[in-house]
């Protein structure tokens, strides 16, 4: 078995969030797809309570059987490593090839995760930049990538997805202004913030 784990904040999940694990899914014959909603943090600003954050998750992904949401960075008190969920998916799929995607930009700050020489004999890394991405030197990222793979011996692809790009930020801008996210978040997690009164 084959599983892809997509974590982030997810303030909120919005339809680049789910097209991204859709595509890198399909692209790299993943069987399943894990969203892995990080727990509270106290030092951001405007980031909706980690319930909350998981419950729009679920809602945006009940309609897709490939996609799986986890309560384990939630549901933890205090910070959350990605060394200790990795570990606890690990036990809960103890066959399954694990492939933890990421953005670019955390393709540089790889080697600072907490135990990041563990982490890589567990999982590897599927990098999937957005469309803006040529912002970034491409020799960058290949020096990048194979100071990893010599360093540390991390398994790491580049996934090009032609993704449009979209974030958590704009969205939230978008809701706080009364402006229209339709097509930018799924419907129920659009009815979702606006019962929860989140982002004004």
């Amino acid at each position: 078995m084959r599983i892809g784990i997509l974590g982030g904040t997810f303030n909120p999940i919005h339809n680049g969030h789910l097209l991204l694990g859709e595509l890198v899914r399909e692209k790299e014959s993943l069987d399943t797809i894990i969203f892995l909603p990080t727990g509270n943090a106290p030092h951001k600003a405007n980031i909706a309570p980690s319930v909350m954050r998981y419950e729009m998750v679920s809602i945006a992904t009940e309609d897709n059987d490939n996609f799986v949401v986890l309560d384990i960075e939630t549901n933890r008190e205090g910070y959350s490593f990605t060394i200790d969920s990795i570990k606890i998916i690990e036990n809960m799929y103890p066959n399954a090839e694990l492939f933890f995607i990421i953005g670019l930009d955390t393709l540089f700050t790889l080697q600072t995760w907490r135990c990041f020489d563990e982490i890589v004999k567990k999982t590897s890394f599927l990098v999937a930049p957005r469309m803006s991405y040529h912002d970034v030197d491409v020799a960058d990222i290949k020096l990048q990538t194979e100071y990893l793979e010599n360093e540390y011996d991390a398994h790491i692809k580049i996934v090009k997805t032609n993704l449009f790009d979209l974030s958590s930020t704009e969205v939230r801008y978008r809701i706080k202004n009364n402006l229209s996210t339709k097509y930018m978040i799924p419907e129920g997690v659009s009815k979702y913030i606006e019962s929860k009164r989140l982002y004004k």
